[in-house]
């Protein structure tokens, strides 16, 4: 584990942790808060769900249901616009969050007869909460940091030349434009001893609704390779990539991307590239066991 990497990464979490805190009625966007970060907008919500274990919506819904739980026994503020600053549309889908969170209603809340906290102890408590996450933090990264999924190489990569065909939704789902793209490949006499599968993948599931996943299922090909629509011709840059084979499902294969986003890079000294992740389908799905699967993920590095 090279420490001073992963300090680094911990005190620019840190930042982002603080600023969400302190505008929690006006979240910025991804891109803000990356920057703050000064992580790769691509690659931030991986790394932040990965180094905290929650999403950045979730992180956000949580501390907002803290604050009103706060507000509830230090005031008589009305539930319902405690719902709204929580950033909920109405008190009836807070309450169901609120009970989900803490065991109980807000009105339960309310009458639990705790003392009314001040606004100097609340002061006090934020300041509280942000020591505890630092040390949630940093055990996190050391319990999870710990744990190797799998074993991972930096490899110098040359670049590669694709025949591709887009893919618009879950990315487990994609076979059908893999059968369409290897339909059209196999008329055209594109296959070769040496041709590998393979997908670009362009948009993360934690922050992108699965309908609206983006990706371009791939087959290698020579350079100078002629094709038709809706094929297209890409290349894939030459470079550092972190390699890594997961054996497995699809199904499992975002845990694999969270590990090593937000375990593996932090303690590699590296930092991604705003290029896009790739898969290399080692196995044939058609015939091997989804727990069989081999997935090698490719990440881009700086």
């Amino acid at each position: 584990m090279k420490t001073s990497s992963v300090n680094d990464y911990e005190a620019r979490l840190l930042r982002v942790l603080e600023h969400i805190d302190s505008n929690l009625t006006d979240p910025s966007s991804l891109a803000d808060l990356a920057r703050i970060a000064h992580f790769s907008p691509f690659h931030f919500h991986r790394i932040f769900k990965g180094m905290t274990g929650e999403t950045v919506g979730g992180y956000i819904r949580r501390r907002r249901l803290e604050v009103a739980a706060e507000q509830l026994i230090c005031g008589d503020h009305p539930v319902t616009l405690l719902a709204f600053d929580a950033g909920f549309e109405n008190s009836e889908s807070f309450s169901r969050a609120f009970k989900t969170h803490f065991g109980m209603t807000p009105s339960q809340y309310r009458c639990t007869g705790k003392s009314p906290i001040t606004s100097r102890a609340l002061k006090a408590a934020r300041l509280r909460m942000l020591h505890t996450q630092a040390r949630a933090l940093a055990h996190y990264m050391k319990t999870e940091g710990r744990r190797t999924m799998f074993d991972v190489e930096i490899k110098k990569l040359p670049a590669i030349h694709v025949a591709s065909l887009r893919h618009i939704g879950p990315y487990n789902k994609c076979g059908t434009a893999f059968e369409t793209l290897c339909k059209t490949a196999t008329e055209e006499g594109l296959f070769r001893q040496d041709t590998m599968a393979m997908s670009i993948c362009y948009d993360d599931p934690h922050s992108v609704d699965t309908e609206k996943l983006r990706c371009d299922v791939c087959i290698t090909v020579p350079e100078d390779t002629n094709v038709t629509d809706p094929i297209k011709l890409q290349t894939i840059p030459a470079g550092d990539y972190a390699v890594a084979v997961h054996k497995g499902s699809y199904d499992t294969l975002q845990a694999a991307y969270d590990w090593l986003f937000g375990q593996w890079l932090p303690q590699s000294g590296r930092e991604a590239t705003d290029e896009n992740s790739i898969e290399v389908y080692l196995t044939d799905p058609a015939e091997t066991k989804p727990e069989d699967n081999r997935t090698e993920i490719r990440i881009p590095l700086i």
